[in-house]
């Protein structure tokens, strides 16, 4: 038998970005993700 587990980094980190609307603003933030990082949540302010 041969089981494999998906493991992601236990550290939580932020990004922040600035732009004129959410899209873009999402777009931007996507563009900062490290590989192997995966976005779990956004926030707007």
């Amino acid at each position: 038998m041969q089981i494999t587990g998906i493991i992601r980094p236990s550290e939580t980190d932020g990004l922040t970005v600035e732009a004129e609307d959410y899209q873009d603003s999402r777009t931007r933030l996507e563009a900062q993700i490290p590989d192997g990082w995966q976005l779990i949540q956004t926030k707007t302010s």
